[in-house]
């Protein structure tokens, strides 16, 4: 169990790019002896780039599917079937998709003004995150 807090602990601290100070900080709150606060640090410093490396690959294991492309269109809704009058702005946007087995597969959205910007916020927060783990 120890060596599972250990790995996660390390895992975090590279993913968030902590340096010895902040390291030594957290293991002190967690009342690590200090003969062992620096053992840890030098086996971190020691092993970041291969815990990168594995962080890169657990996060690559949640999908092999990856975007090849993408198109969008706007389209101006003017009634639907319950009102006469809308002209409410669509956007339709089209991924297309390639799986593991090199199959493409089209995703097709249809999306109000508000969903659209929620894509957009959502996709800004994977980038920064995709950025802050990046090698």
């Amino acid at each position: 169990k120890l060596a599972e807090v250990y790995n996660l602990f390390f895992k975090q601290a590279v993913s968030l790019k902590l340096d010895n100070n902040q390291v030594t900080k957290d293991l002190q709150t967690a009342s690590v002896p200090e003969d062992c606060i620096k053992i840890l640090i030098d086996v971190l410093n020691s092993r970041e780039d291969e815990i990168r490396r594995e962080l890169t690959n657990d996060a690559e294991q949640i999908s092999k599917a990856h975007l090849v492309d993408f198109d969008w269109k706007l389209h101006l809704a003017l009634a639907s079937d319950k009102i006469a009058y809308l002209r409410e702005p669509l956007t339709i946007l089209n991924l297309v998709v390639m799986n593991e087995d090199r199959t493409k597969k089209d995703l097709v959205f249809e999306l109000s003004k508000k969903e659209l910007d929620g894509l957009i916020k959502k996709m800004e927060n994977v980038n920064e995150e995709f950025v802050r783990l990046m090698i």
